[in-house]
C-alpha cells in the first residue's frame, strides 16, 4: 500500500475523494435504516438515493479522474440532504451541522479559484441562517418525534459530524504533509544536483571549499591537524585523443569510485576540475598523509580500465601538503599544487609533499 508521500497529485485528489465518498455513504446508509425503523419514508428515500448516487459518483467520476465534478456532486449533496433532513424534523435534530462539512468539501475543490470558494462558503452560511430562521419560525415539522427521540438524532448527527470533520481534518494534514515532503525532498535534491560533479557524482569544488573552511576552523580551535592530496590522472589528454572523450569519463568515473572507496569516513574527496581530484584528510598530519597518498596512489596503478576490449593502465600523480597556519585557503592549495607540477614533470606517478 502506498504512503501519502507516494501518491502523485492526480492519485491523492482521488485518494482523498474516495474517503470523502465512503464516509458520505456510511453515514447516509446509517440514517437510510433509522429512517425507515421510523416510518420517515420520504427521508429513507432520499438518503437511499443519495448512496447510489455517491456510489456511482466514486466508480464512475472518481475513476476517470473527474474528481472536481465529484466533488461538486458531493458538495451538492451536503447542502441539499441535510436541509431536507432540517425542514422535515426539526432544528433540534442537528442535521444543520452537516452543512458545516461543506466548507471542507469547498477547500478541497480542485482547480476552482479562491474568490469562487469564497462565494460558495458564504453560500453555505447563508444556507445555514435560512434554515434557522425557516425552521424556528416559520415552518412545523413533517414528521412529528418524541423529544427523546430528537435527543437520540442530535447525539448521532453530532457525533458523525464530529467524525467527519476528525476524518477530513487529517485528510487536509495529509496533503499538507505531501506538499512538505515534496519540497523538502525537491530542495534536498537541487541542493545535491548544485553541490556535486554529474558526471562523477563527487562533491564539486565549490561544496569541497566549505569543507576545507570547516577543517581550517576546527584546526585553529583544537588544533587538529589535517592534510590536502591534490591528485591528476596521468596522460589524460591521451585517453581523450586516441580513444574519445567517452573513454575519457569512464577513467574519471573508474578513479572516482577507487578513491570513494579507498578513503577513511571523516576524509572527503571531489572532483577537482578536468582530470584533477582534491581529498581532505581530516586528522592526518604531513607524514600521514604522504603515507594515505601513497596507498591511493597504488590503488589506482593496480586498477585497469577496460574500453572496448583494451585493458588500459592508469595512474595518477599526487601533491600533498598539510595546513600549516595559512590564512588564506589558496596558499595551502597552491603548496600541494607546486608539488602536483614537479611530480608531473619529474615521471610522473608518484607522492610529492611540501615542506611546512
Amino acid at each position: 500500500m502506498k504512503s501519502v508521500q507516494e501518491f502523485s497529485v492526480e492519485e491523492q485528489a482521488q485518494h482523498l475523494w474516495k474517503i470523502a465518498t465512503i464516509v458520505a455513504i456510511i453515514a447516509h446508509s446509517v440514517w437510510s435504516i433509522i429512517f425507515i425503523l421510523t416510518d420517515a419514508w420520504i427521508l429513507a428515500a432520499a438518503n437511499f438515493v443519495t448512496c447510489l448516487l455517491l456510489t456511482a459518483g466514486m466508480f464512475f467520476l472518481i475513476e476517470a479522474g473527474r474528481c472536481r465534478l465529484h466533488s461538486i456532486l458531493l458538495m451538492m449533496e451536503i447542502m441539499v440532504n441535510p436541509s431536507l433532513s432540517t425542514f422535515l424534523t426539526e432544528w433540534d435534530a442537528g442535521f444543520h451541522y452537516f452543512v458545516f462539512t461543506a466548507v471542507y468539501a469547498v477547500i478541497f475543490l480542485p482547480s476552482i479559484l479562491n474568490v469562487c470558494k469564497m462565494l460558495a462558503v458564504l453560500g453555505n452560511l447563508a444556507l445555514y441562517l435560512a434554515l434557522y430562521h425557516l425552521t424556528l419560525f416559520q415552518f412545523a415539522p413533517y414528521y412529528e418525534y418524541s423529544d427523546q427521540m430528537i435527543r437520540v438524532f442530535y447525539h448521532v448527527n453530532v457525533s458523525m459530524v464530529f467524525i467527519i470533520v476528525f476524518i477530513m481534518a487529517s485528510l487536509f494534514r495529509a496533503t499538507v504533509d505531501k506538499g512538505l515532503y515534496t519540497l523538502t525532498d525537491s530542495n534536498k535534491k537541487l541542493s545535491k544536483m548544485a553541490g556535486t560533479d554529474p558526471l562523477t557524482g563527487l562533491l564539486n569544488r565549490r561544496t569541497m571549499y566549505g569543507h576545507l573552511h570547516e577543517a581550517m576552523e576546527k584546526e585553529k580551535k583544537d588544533h587538529t591537524p589535517f592534510s590536502i592530496l591534490l591528485m591528476d590522472v596521468d596522460n589524460f589528454k591521451k585517453f581523450n585523443d586516441t580513444y574519445g572523450h567517452e573513454c575519457g569519463d569512464i577513467v574519471l568515473k573508474t578513479c572516482s569510485e577507487l578513491l570513494s572507496k579507498a578513503i577513511l569516513k571523516e576524509d572527503v574527496v571531489s572532483r577537482w576540475g578536468g582530470e584533477e581530484f582534491l581529498i581532505l584528510l581530516n586528522g592526518a598530519d604531513e607524514k600521514e598523509g604522504v603515507a594515505r597518498a601513497e596507498q591511493l596512489r597504488m590503488i589506482v596503478e593496480k586498477q585497469q580500465v577496460v574500453y572496448e576490449g583494451e585493458a588500459l593502465a592508469v595512474t595518477m600523480t599526487i601533491g600533498c601538503a598539510q595546513y600549516n597556519g595559512e590564512a588564506q585557503m589558496e596558499k595551502l592549495i597552491n603548496r600541494a599544487d607546486r608539488m602536483l607540477i614537479k611530480g608531473k614533470s619529474s615521471g610522473k606517478n608518484k607522492v610529492l609533499c611540501a615542506k611546512r
